[in-house]
């Protein structure tokens, strides 16, 4: 039985075509790295984070002595501004699993917050805006790399000390043994490289074998074939009765995030016939005001839509939900 979602194995080879501002970013070791190094030089009195968001960002960025503080999102992903916000702090946009994007640059434009704002972009593939805003980028979220994080429109000029070598082994071994077929193996050596991203503490250059790797990848290819599953999946979600939201133009979704007020219950379902859904911040604590992130807490299905699958796999899925809700 072939295995959907989960984490990813080696990339196959091929011609790498980026958009061309990738070679002005400054490439660090994970998307993490890449805002804590654009804040270094700008030493906000506070950072906002929306509650529903990663917390080993919260605890790293605690932990490197900074002032942290939250803001709830309403149902359209728009941010709720928080009252006591000042000029001297900052505050962390997100494209939520690339369908948001719209909502963000809403936002800035409309409550002129460009020189307070960072875009997280990591769960986007490419996130763009027409300001002067630094965003941030995390590949690994979409391909199988060992680490990896892009940070763009950025003012920072630092020098970066090379990875670690043991590190950059650790954090490459489960792209092997998936490649393999050593699904179980490969899952330890994931948890393991996931882990050993909260022992950083400070920004280093993306790893040699990363740039390698991300020089053979057809992003093109795997920008237009995440939009072609998001695209399937949708309408045929859809007509067992099941909504996704809309791709915005030009943009990449990470996954297709389906409203379902018993999404455990069917995420074990599906994990019964091999496909893998994430489940993104598991122990977040959000406060019962903030209904939209309790929502993508609680009652969201993240259904897998990448580039290793085809219409096939997306039938399937669908196949098992129908199955799963009648």
């Amino acid at each position: 039985m072939k295995v959907i979602g989960g984490y990813f194995g080696l990339e196959p080879y091929s011609r790498s075509i980026m958009p061309p501002w990738i070679d002005e970013c400054i490439q660090v070791q994970s998307g993490r790295m890449a805002l804590l190094l654009e804040i270094t030089k700008r030493m906000p009195k506070i950072i906002w984070l929306p509650y529903y968001y990663c917390d080993a960002v919260s605890c790293l960025l605690k932990k490197s002595g900074y002032s942290v503080d939250y803001y709830t999102l309403r149902e359209d992903f728009s941010i709720v501004m928080p009252h006591q916000f000042s000029s001297e702090d900052l505050l962390v946009f997100v494209d939520y699993f690339g369908i948001s994007g719209d909502s963000v640059r809403r936002d800035i434009n409309s409550l002129g917050l460009a020189d307070n704002a960072v875009v997280d972009a990591c769960m986007s593939l490419w996130f763009d805006i027409d300001r002067d805003v630094p965003i941030f980028y995390s590949p690994r979220k979409f391909i199988g790399v060992p680490d990896g994080g892009w940070l763009r429109n950025s003012k920072v000029s630092l020098n970066l000390a090379r990875e670690k070598m043991p590190i950059s082994q650790i954090r490459e071994a489960h792209l092997h043994s998936r490649a393999g077929g050593n699904l179980e193996k490969g899952r330890d050596e994931f948890t393991t490289a996931e882990k050993s991203f909260n022992d950083d503490l400070s920004p280093n250059c993306m790893s040699a074998t990363t740039k390698k790797m991300i020089s053979s990848v057809d992003f093109d290819g795997v920008f237009n074939k995440r939009i072609s599953n998001y695209t399937y999946l949708k309408s045929g979600l859809e007509s067992v009765g099941l909504n996704c939201p809309e791709i915005p133009s030009g943009a990449c979704p990470l996954c297709c995030p389906v409203k379902y007020s018993d999404a455990a219950n069917l995420k074990m379902v599906l994990m019964t016939e091999q496909i893998y859904c994430p489940h993104y911040w598991p122990d977040i604590v959000v406060p019962s005001y903030d209904k939209k992130s309790l929502e993508l807490l609680n009652k969201t299905l993240f259904l897998p839509i990448d580039h290793r699958y085809t219409s096939n796999d997306m039938d399937k899925i669908i196949q098992v939900i129908e199955g799963a809700i009648k």
